[in-house]
């Protein structure tokens, strides 16, 4: 279904504590040195770079220097920046719930509740306001970083107090072999066995399927055929030509946002040589050994309509792109197709942050990280609108409308392709690049529910109104 056709920065952390005034603040374009003792010089790094670093400040206003350590040592392992923040922000959580408590790392008196660890788990669970699955994470992010300080003996003397490195491990938390059952990509029952502690916080079991929303990775919410036509007039009223193009490429192809802001112009050219399949599309590849970036670097092939890959084209020869494109990093090298006004990108791609790391183009002006924030900003803009004129449509995201493709897809495929259950789900399966079948049925459990119950509103309202003289 074609639609649409037209230097030290101080942050705040979600969570406070009274008694804590500990922060983080940011270093722009981080880069890790070590120091050479014999010449007296930092010598950089150069596999180890950060377009933004965290730095945990306690509350006397000295560096955290384990938590410091800690991070870095996540850096030189090329974790990225999103994961090194959120392990800085549970970090500085559980360095503010110390402070507040004026207790230290090593607190482990006999009494086992009160120890600082179990403290913390208690802490944790009694918070309302996180998910289970902030919990779990923050405990296990304060076990790794545990480990992390007695593997490199960061405690010092006074720390330690002549205890032992054995007791003081087992005091903070025991270690067991965990035997747990999933389910496999494919569908099947496994059973595997993993590390896990007495600290541990379950996560709670993901809701059922519901006709309310699809389960895939978070519940999404697919737009409906008179929700897609109300948000399509608004999008040609009120978007840029950005924005438009963006969201017609979700709806279309089913792309992620990521995914969608990482295309650059050689993408266009490989997509007008590639060849036309299913009578109106051409595929590029996405995701692992490519420039375009995908979630969690799956590889797959993504279907352009070719009515799509014509405005794209037309979009990367126009002044707008032009004068945006004077003012970016790439300029006129393979750059992204999608930039802002001050030439920057809307989500930056894994290329460009190891181009910054090997200062493969000059720089201009301090780099900022983007993971679509504008984007996601433009349509809640829009959304605001439709709210105001009191429009028959539900809150939805950018993600939803890769939902939205799915359904149609589903819809399409069962409409008019007259296909069985199992080649709809391939199809689906694979113009979405699931990685499990679970996910793909999803879809369709999500369309029967809504089928059945669109059924039983027909038929109920026959029965009630029907008149019989």
């Amino acid at each position: 279904m074609e639609l649409w056709d037209c230097e030290l920065k101080a942050s705040n952390n979600e969570y406070d504590e009274k008694g804590s005034i500990a922060t983080q603040n940011i270093i722009h374009e981080y880069r890790l040195h070590t120091y050479d003792c014999d010449k007296e010089i930092f010598i950089e790094l150069k596999d180890s770079y950060a377009p933004s670093f965290p730095v945990i400040i306690k509350s006397d206003g000295t560096i955290w220097d384990k938590a410091v350590l800690y991070l870095n040592h996540l850096l030189s392992m090329d974790k990225s920046t999103k994961l090194i923040k959120t392990a800085a922000g549970d970090l500085l959580d559980f360095l503010r719930f110390i402070e507040a408590h004026e207790i230290d790392m090593l607190h482990v008196p006999s009494e086992k509740e009160l120890r600082v660890t179990y403290r913390y788990r208690q802490y944790l669970i009694n918070k309302d306001d996180l998910t289970s699955t902030t919990k779990s994470q923050r405990i296990n992010r304060i076990i790794a970083f545990y480990k992390f300080c007695f593997a490199n003996k960061l405690f010092t003397k006074e720390e330690i107090n002549n205890r032992l490195y054995k007791v003081l491990k087992e005091r903070l938390f025991k270690t067991f072999n965990l035997r747990i059952w999933y389910t496999s990509n494919e569908g099947f029952i496994r059973e595997t066995e993993k590390e896990s502690t007495d600290l541990r916080i379950k996560r709670n079991p993901s809701s059922e399927q519901s006709s309310d929303g699809i389960k895939d990775g978070r519940q999404l919410h697919p737009l409906s055929p008179e929700e897609q036509e109300i948000f399509g007039r608004y999008l040609k009223k009120y978007g840029s030509r950005v924005f438009q193009l963006i969201c017609i490429i979700a709806i279309n192809t089913g792309a992620r946002l990521q995914t969608i802001c990482t295309l650059r112009t050689n993408d266009i050219q490989e997509l007008k040589k590639g060849k036309v399949v299913k009578n109106k599309y051409k595929g590029i590849i996405v995701g692992k050994g490519t420039t375009i970036d995908n979630k969690q670097d799956k590889q797959y092939k993504i279907l352009f309509p070719i009515w799509i890959i014509e405005q794209l084209e037309n979009y990367i020869n126009s002044v707008e792109w032009e004068e945006r494109a004077s003012k970016s990093y790439y300029k006129k090298d393979n750059n992204y197709i999608f930039l802002s006004k001050f030439g920057n990108s809307f989500y930056t791609s894994k290329k460009e942050i190891q181009d910054r790391k090997l200062r493969k183009y000059p720089t201009n002006g301090m780099f900022v990280e983007r993971k679509g924030e504008s984007i996601r900003k433009n349509l809640d803009d829009i959304w605001q609108l439709m709210e105001k004129n009191r429009e028959e449509i539900g809150k939805f995201s950018i993600h939803d409308l890769r939902a939205t493709f799915g359904l149609n897809l589903l819809h399409q495929l069962e409409r008019f392709n007259k296909l069985d259950q199992s080649s709809i789900l391939n199809e689906i399966r694979e113009r979405m690049g699931h990685s499990s079948r679970l996910i793909t049925e999803n879809y369709l459990n999500y369309y029967a529910l809504n089928q059945a119950y669109a059924n039983v509103s027909e038929k109920y309202t026959e029965d009630t109104y029907r008149f019989d003289y």
